[in-house]
């Protein structure tokens, strides 16, 4: 959610945590990702499921002007399942009316239950993957959509940067036993005002779940990075998430923000 940098210039080998994941609310799984960056020559290690860990520093280049290209990211974990009634945009349209019809006589269950139909269609046919409530917030979510969004995009010297997002569009794949499995990849880097390339870290995962029965659209992805080695200034966190099962699915998230000059 990169390739070697210029010459000169050091290596960046973030440290990624892996995904915490914990039950949502009406049968979701959540998905959290844990990563920290630094700017070294080692490989980027990915963590086994557990308790958060601090996060490493990220260094930047001492060089300025030097830049270090960042590869697309993919990181993993939803679940779902194909509409149960009808294929296609026709399946949907199909639901849709059900839907209309039972809403007009009070009937609101087979309402609902055509609408779960008719969205399983429309996310079968997406060809791109899409975001939602990409936002900073103060500490790491327990449950999906559970979250402290940080009021602005300021952050003091060693804070942590923790990034919310709601990944959904991703390929829900059947099963031969008839569940279904998901699978993202992820990359991010840090990018000067600019647009230069400081650092991050590519092609993490898969993280790769299944066994879902009921389609469930409830997926998040947390992200921390401590960039407390970085000087004040404006930067934009890019994140890349890539379904691993349809590689020509993936969706960017670009967030600018400012790390302050002294303690305030």
């Amino acid at each position: 959610m990169p390739k070697s940098p210029s010459q000169g210039a050091p290596q960046s080998a973030p440290v990624a945590r892996r995904p915490r994941l914990t039950p949502a609310a009406a049968a979701a799984m959540a998905f959290a990702a844990s990563l920290a960056l630094t700017l070294a020559a080692a490989p980027a290690a990915v963590a086994q499921q557990g308790p958060p860990q601090q996060a490493a520093p990220l260094t930047p280049p001492p060089v300025q002007g030097q830049t270090q290209q960042a590869a697309p990211l993919t990181p993993s974990t939803v679940q779902g399942q194909p509409p149960a009634a009808g294929g296609g945009g026709a399946g949907a349209l199909q639901s849709l009316d059900r839907a209309t019809a039972a809403h007009t006589v009070g009937d609101n269950v087979t309402a609902m239950l055509s609408i779960w139909d008719a969205m399983e269609s429309v996310w079968n046919l997406m060809g791109e993957m899409g975001i939602r409530n990409a936002a900073f917030i103060l500490e790491e979510p327990e449950f999906f959509g559970v979250y402290q969004p940080k009021q602005g995009q300021d952050f003091q010297p060693g804070e942590l940067i923790i990034l919310y997002c709601e990944p959904f569009g991703y390929t829900m794949r059947k099963e031969p036993d008839g569940t279904y499995t998901n699978s993202l990849r992820w990359s991010f880097k840090i990018l000067d005002q600019d647009g230069n390339s400081l650092g991050g870290q590519e092609n993490i995962g898969p993280y790769t779940h299944g066994g879902y029965r009921t389609f469930t659209t409830e997926k998040m992805l947390a992200l921390t990075i401590n960039l407390s080695q970085f000087p004040a200034g404006s930067y934009v966190l890019s994140v890349t998430i890539t379904d691993d099962f349809n590689t020509q699915k993936s969706v960017e998230i670009q967030k600018p923000f400012n790390i302050l000059g002294a303690i305030q």
